[in-house]
This record gives structure tokens, C-alpha cells and sequence, in this order.
């Protein structure tokens, strides 16, 4: 006699249905062709509109695709940023990372512009940037907790501590290659 647990049943079923119909979960590339982090329907995608796709696995705003697992957002033009994210409760530009997430900066930069002291993000999942210049933040630029790993990025002239945790000392790896911090202070 072969004895099933129900839970095994369900994944076998689960497992047959998937086969049979094709299904699959694949990560989503998320374009960013907004130089701003403006929410609005206007056929452009900003780094707000797309972060906040990435972390609902959703399209919460139609200018971007929708989030799907470990997406990628791929930047396509330089960013300034102007104003604080109020949604996150602190002091950061953008929403809060709460997904495991890759941002691709092809080449481009994202910028602190005006009189408002603020950060960049927080984040609490892994989280990948590479070929991407962050600059002129005046306050933490990345804090969170959970492992980080940066590539062939540029962090300059910002004026807080650019890599961040006040979690305990994070037992998360933190890699950075390639990468060059240029005249930063806290």
C-alpha cells in the first residue's frame, strides 16, 4: 500500500495541472523611460510606478509592466529626483523594496535634486544593482536588511552614509565590484 498525505496530493495535482497547461512564474523586466518618480497615467514609466510593480507582483500602475517574482528593473534614462516617497514613512525617495529585485542602470544615473534632505530607498529582500551612478543624497542612500550586491556602480557626492543597517549587523552578504565611492561624507 502507498499512503499520500494530502499535502503531497495537492502538490502532485498542482504539479500534472502546470505540465499540462504550460503554466509558469517568470521574473518581469520593468522598463524605467521616466526621468522622475511621478505617478501618473501618461504612457511613462517612473522608478516609483515600477518599484511599486516589482513589490506587488502586479500592475498597480499601467505605465509599467507588471511585477512577477525577481524582476529587473531596467533603466533607460537618467533620473532627478525632487521629493520624499511619503508612503514609506521615512525620509527616502521611493518606495520601500520589499521583493528580491535587480536594478540595471545601463549606464544611467539617479539624482538628488532640491532643497529636501532625503534618501534614496529602504529595502528588506536581496537586492542587485549594477552599472548605475547614485549621487548628491542627503541622507542614507540604501538602508535595509538584506543582502546587497553592487556591480560596476558609481555612489558620489552624497552626504550620509551610502550603504546602511541598523538591524543588528546583518547577517546578510554584502558584495560590491567594481564600484567606486567618490567624495561621500557622513
Amino acid at each position: 500500500n502507498i499512503i499520500i498525505s494530502m499535502s503531497h496530493l495537492i502538490k502532485i495535482i498542482i504539479l500534472i495541472l502546470s505540465a499540462s497547461f504550460g503554466l509558469s512564474v517568470h521574473a518581469a523586466t520593468i522598463v524605467v523611460d521616466g526621468g522622475t518618480s511621478t505617478v501618473a497615467t501618461d504612457s511613462v514609466c517612473s522608478i516609483r510606478e515600477a518599484i511599486e510593480n516589482a513589490n506587488d507582483d502586479a500592475t498597480t500602475n499601467t505605465d509599467c509592466v507588471a511585477g512577477s517574482g525577481t524582476d529587473t528593473i531596467d533603466i533607460q534614462t537618467d533620473i532627478v529626483l525632487t521629493t520624499v516617497d511619503h508612503s514609506t514613512g521615512s525620509d527616502f525617495a521611493v518606495p520601500s523594496i520589499t521583493g528580491a529585485l535587480i536594478i540595471n542602470g545601463n549606464g544611467h544615473s539617479i539624482i538628488r535634486s532640491g532643497v529636501t534632505s532625503f534618501g534614496l530607498t529602504d529595502f528588506f529582500a536581496a537586492l542587485t544593482i549594477s552599472e548605475l551612478t547614485v549621487s548628491d543624497f542627503s541622507q542614507i542612500v540604501l538602508k535595509g536588511d538584506g543582502p546587497v550586491d553592487i556591480t560596476d556602480s558609481v555612489f558620489s557626492n552624497n552626504s550620509e552614509a551610502v550603504l546602511y543597517t541598523d538591524f543588528g549587523g546583518s547577517a546578510h552578504p554584502w558584495s560590491i565590484t567594481d564600484s567606486e565611492f567618490l567624495d561621500n561624507s557622513s
